[in-house]
Order: structure tokens, then C-alpha cells, then sequence
């Protein structure tokens, strides 16, 4: 298994094609996992239900796995209102269909969290590197979406998840200790 955090880097272009959700099938082959009910209402996204299932159908075969989270999103939320925040999820939802390889699976998790399964297992310090510099759209308050991103190669399991759920974790939290100092300093 092979981690790798994400940090603030210039964006880069992920090569590949836009992926549609987990509403078609894959050129290996395997069928579409997809449905109404498997789409997240507001991106069109896969949604919690189609990972699951994506998961299963894929137990053991090797991928790549890329979490976002989208950091002090309630904060959005707040001082513009929901219609702004789902307008952001939107947006970051259409750039990471662009940036993803074309046979990406994407969904839209616990409201503002973002998976990317590729079939395949590539480079993941590079793949999470050129999502989050894709998500990183702008806010109505002028500034960037910012996002904490783990990704990890291995098989598809609980192992894969829980690996890349760790290595976005341990970025969050250190994004967090970073905008504290910053903001002590500017008091």
C-alpha cells in the first residue's frame, strides 16, 4: 500500500478525460453501477450507496483512491448562505470530472467530501496533486476551496479506504494547527 499527502502546490493538469459518476460502465468491462438512487441529488455525483457498491463489486482488484475534504466548509455555508456552498460543491464536482482519468469513479460524500477510485493503480501523490488543485475552486469571498486530500495504490477494501481516510485526517489536522498560528500571529 502507498500513501501520500497532499500539501499546497501549484495546480498541475491531471491528464485523462472527465469521468460521469458511477452512472456508466468501464472499458474492462464490468457493469455501470448507477441509478437514480446511487446519484448525489445536487453534483449528480455518485453518492455514499454507489461507493459502497462500487467497492464491492471491486473487492481486491488494484486501484487508487483519492478522499477531499473540503476544510471550514460550514464556514461558507454561513456567511453566504447555502445556495453558495452548493453552488462551490458543484463547481469543484464539474473541475474534478475534468481532472479525473477518464475511467475515475466519483462521488460525493457526507456533504462535503469528495471520492475518486481509478481502476488502476498510478501514481497517488500526483493524482491527489492534480484533484485538489482542480477542486480548488473560487469562493464567493474571493478566496480558493481549500481541501485536505489523502490518497493511497492498493487493493479495493476497507484497508484502501482507511488508508487514505488516515493520510486526509492527519492533513486536516495539521491544516488546522497551521491556520491557528496563523491566526494567533495576525492578533
Amino acid at each position: 500500500m502507498v500513501g501520500s499527502e497532499q500539501g499546497d502546490r501549484a495546480p498541475v493538469r491531471a491528464p485523462g478525460t472527465a469521468g460521469d459518476g458511477d452512472h456508466r460502465g468501464d472499458a474492462d468491462g464490468a457493469a455501470p453501477v448507477g441509478g437514480p438512487d446511487l446519484l448525489d441529488e445536487l453534483t449528480g455525483l455518485g453518492n455514499d450507496i454507489a461507493v459502497r457498491r462500487r467497492f464491492d463489486q471491486d473487492e481486491g482488484r488494484p486501484a487508487t483512491l483519492v478522499l477531499l475534504d473540503c476544510l471550514r466548509f460550514c464556514e461558507v455555508n454561513r456567511a453566504h448562505g447555502h445556495a453558495a456552498g452548493d453552488a462551490v460543491l458543484v463547481q469543484a464536482a464539474r473541475a474534478l470530472e475534468q481532472a479525473a482519468p477518464a475511467r475515475a469513479r466519483l462521488a460525493r460524500c457526507q456533504g462535503d467530501h469528495f471520492l475518486v477510485l481509478v481502476p488502476d493503480r498510478v501514481p497517488a501523490a500526483a493524482l491527489a496533486h492534480d484533484l485538489a488543485a482542480a477542486a480548488a475552486v473560487p469562493l464567493p469571498s474571493g478566496d480558493r476551496l481549500r481541501l485536505s486530500v489523502g490518497a493511497a495504490s492498493g487493493t479495493v477494501g476497507e484497508e484502501l479506504l482507511r488508508a487514505a481516510d488516515e493520510i486526509c485526517a492527519g492533513h486536516s489536522k495539521r491544516q488546522r494547527r497551521q491556520d491557528e498560528r496563523e491566526a494567533g500571529a495576525g492578533a
